[in-house]
């Protein structure tokens, strides 16, 4: 039986393999055959890949070595800069390549724009690619992560070096130099980073001189005139449409439409001669019609443009009290329209105070105004509101790091139509404390 079993399989086999074709066996023939030839190709091919493969390492260690050699000939070095701005913001980042006895300064002057000084005391280094220039900042040096111990002119190259320009505040408390503590150097690094980051497009997105911007205006006026970065405060962003806005009949102007139309038009550097005299016309006339808001706004101008008459003396001598129905912008203006012209005394302050809603950030700001205006310190200890003065109030509650914006309020995701108003507020006080002088943001 087994026998039978295993001749029946044989003959399955036997027919099967009958069963096949020989074109079939040949194409296998064929197939193995190209196979076998493209394997032996490829080896051939690896072995030429391997000889390149080596020669260019051969190659490559030789020029290594020459470079390496060449390099210790001329004695070169590489090492890298950075410049940081009062933000943080990296402003330059190059590796240099040099001698090592070369100049650090030298190189530097060759890779980024640097404005400084060369005094007696050597070179004294006022701003790289264009970082803040502010009395109260320098750039300081940090060789490998410690601050230098010398000048930029006295500094050691070495290969591999890490050397850091970064702006910082030598006017502190902390320092043992100053006056200023941490909460004053974060409103200067606010305020820059306001003009940065944000001021360019709000400016370039006011199309016309009677919008609310005049809050804008007075910010920029405030910091330009008082001699700040004119590289950051400018007013270089406006757009056409707004300056062809003030392409007016300026006798067509009225009430509050003049302070803004002249807030604007002398960072322009428009000619105001026709509105000076279209504005003479209208002080002259009846100012009854003013509404408590419309009239300290619009008296201020009088001042710069040295006009008097008898309406303003009047106005200037009534108790107006535009806060009671515009709120507490309305009163800031008047306060510090009355002390522009030496009629308003310190004694308004607690009143004026009473009167603020400090639950949110611009009601804040506007009280640093009206202390500028009548040269008071805000962070008198005596000014306090349960144990904070308004400057810690306003970065302890409002301030967010992560946009470096202070805001309205704490649940504002970006710019308020009130920051501005905000932000002319630290202008004030930032001024008048740096200053030490009287700041009248409507001046």
């Amino acid at each position: 039986m087994k026998k039978l079993f295993v001749f029946c399989f044989l003959l399955l086999v036997f027919i099967s393999f009958a069963g096949c074709s020989k074109d079939e066996i040949t194409i296998l023939e064929n197939k193995i055959a190209e196979l076998e030839e493209k394997l032996e190709l490829l080896e051939t091919e690896n072995s030429t890949l391997k000889a390149e493969k080596e020669s260019v390492q051969n190659e490559l260690d030789s020029l290594k070595t020459d470079y390496e050699s060449l390099k210790a000939e001329l004695n070169l070095i590489s090492y890298d800069v950075i410049i940081y701005d009062i933000d943080g913001e990296v402003l330059g980042n190059e590796k240099i390549k040099s001698k090592k006895e070369d100049k650090l300064f030298d190189q530097m002057k060759i890779k980024f724009d640097i404005d400084y000084d060369d005094g007696e005391w050597g070179v004294y280094l006022n701003s790289i690619n264009g970082s803040i220039c502010d009395n109260n900042y320098y750039i300081a040096i940090y060789e490998n992560g410690t601050l230098a111990s010398t000048g930029i002119e006295g500094l050691i190259l070495d290969n591999n070096d890490l050397f850091e320009f970064k702006v910082e505040c030598w006017n502190t408390i902390e320092s043992g130099y100053g006056v200023l503590d941490s909460y004053d150097v974060l409103v200067d690094k606010i305020i820059y980073s306001y003009a940065k980051n944000y001021m360019p497009e709000i400016l370039n997105n006011i199309n016309s001189y009677d919008s609310s911007n005049h809050w804008d205006y007075l910010y920029l006026n405030t910091m330009i005139k008082n001699g700040y970065d004119s590289s950051i405060f400018n007013a270089s962003y406006f757009n056409e449409s707004i300056k062809e806005s003030l392409n007016i009949d300026v006798n067509s102007l009225s009430g509050a439409n003049f302070g803004k139309y002249y807030y604007l038009a002398r960072l322009l550097d428009k000619d105001l001669s026709e509105f000076k005299t279209a504005y003479q016309t209208y002080i002259n006339n009846d100012l009854g019609s003013y509404s408590e808001w419309v009239a300290p706004f619009s008296t201020s101008l009088a001042k710069s443009l040295d006009i008097t008459s008898e309406n303003l003396e009047a106005l200037l001598n009534t108790d107006y009290k535009a806060g009671l129905e515009w709120g507490v912008d309305g009163r800031c203006y008047q306060i510090c329209n009355l002390a522009l012209f030496g009629k308003c005394d310190k004694t308004v302050l607690e009143e004026f105070a009473g009167k603020v809603d400090f639950d949110n950030g611009t009601s804040n700001a506007l009280v640093l105004i009206v202390y500028a205006a009548l040269g008071e310190n805000i962070r008198d200890p005596k000014y306090e509101i349960d144990g904070k003065d308004v400057i810690e109030n306003l970065i302890d509650n409002y301030y967010d790091e992560e946009l470096g914006l202070v805001k309205v309020y704490p649940t504002d995701t970006g710019l308020n139509f009130s920051t501005n108003q905000l932000y002319a507020g630290l202008m004030a006080y930032k001024v008048s404390r740096d200053l030490n002088k009287v700041v009248n943001i409507l001046e």
